[in-house]
């Protein structure tokens, strides 16, 4: 009788212990690499230890819709009512914000954040509370930036 117990408590544990990891994802992993822009020189490199390097990459355009703009917008919205942001001001964002400066071909650290499925990684933006923004999918090795997609490959 205490054998069959011992018996029924193992399987349950053993059982319950395979219910338990059949429902654990798998941590999701970046593949090192270049990923390119589809027939340009613009690349992104992730390299080990977290990093990341743009070269290429024309950051005119979004420093100033995504970033700088967004920053004025927000800094005007907390400014009481009647009061503007002043030309000072706002020419001390754009010059504060620099992508190009900050990420053209210089090797930067960056944190991940697992988001179903896919990977987002994130660098924070210097003088500004903003985010450089990269989402991996590890299912067919690429990257989504700036609404543009770069596949690993060899060139």
């Amino acid at each position: 009788m205490r054998k069959n117990i011992i018996q029924i408590v193992l399987l349950g544990l053993s059982v319950s212990g395979l219910v338990c990891s059949c429902g654990e994802k798998k941590p999701l992993t970046i593949k090192k690499g270049v990923y390119w822009l589809a027939d340009t020189d613009t690349s992104i490199t992730l390299g080990d230890n977290n990093t990341l390097t743009v070269h290429g990459y024309d950051f005119k355009k979004l420093e100033e819709e995504a970033y700088e703009n967004f920053m004025i917008r927000m800094e005007q919205a907390n400014m009481p009512e009647g009061e503007k942001i002043s030309d000072e001001r706002i020419k001390q964002i754009r010059d504060g914000v620099d992508l190009t400066k900050q990420f053209l071909d210089k090797t930067v650290d960056y944190e991940t954040q697992d988001e179903d499925g896919v990977i987002g990684i994130y660098v924070p933006v210097n003088n500004s509370e903003l985010f450089f923004y990269v989402q991996y999918f590890p299912n067919n090795e690429s990257l989504v930036f700036d609404e543009h997609i770069f596949k690993r490959k060899d060139k």
